[in-house]
């Protein structure tokens, strides 16, 4: 775990709907983004959905002009916020499958 980034998709206060809404878009997001993960964040009073684990800013910026293509009627309130605790994805074989951290064998 370290200090990253994640890209905000949803932040709202709306006292009734917002924890529904976090919680259908986190389930949207990992459908439509399957080696993501998103976040459901309440920072009272304000439900909010995060999403990924980049160590770079520029990953995270990146991934953040996807979900505006994907979803152009939120991309006005698409930003990158900095986490203090994020796992990093790394790769295996040069391939797009994301696989946790290896611990290193120190025989």
């Amino acid at each position: 775990v370290a200090t990253g980034y994640r890209v905000q998709i949803y932040s709202s206060n709306a006292s009734r709907k917002a924890k529904e809404t976090a919680f259908e878009w986190k389930k949207n997001i990992e459908e439509a983004f399957t080696n993501h993960k998103a976040y459901v964040v309440y920072q009272a009073p304000f439900w909010k959905v995060r999403v990924g684990d980049f160590t770079h800013y520029a990953e995270a910026v990146l991934f953040s002009k996807e979900l505006a293509k994907k979803y152009p009627k939120e991309a006005g309130e698409i930003i990158v916020v900095k986490e203090k605790q994020v796992k990093p994805l790394y790769f295996k074989n040069d391939t797009n499958t994301p696989t946790e951290p290896q611990a290193e064998n120190t025989l």
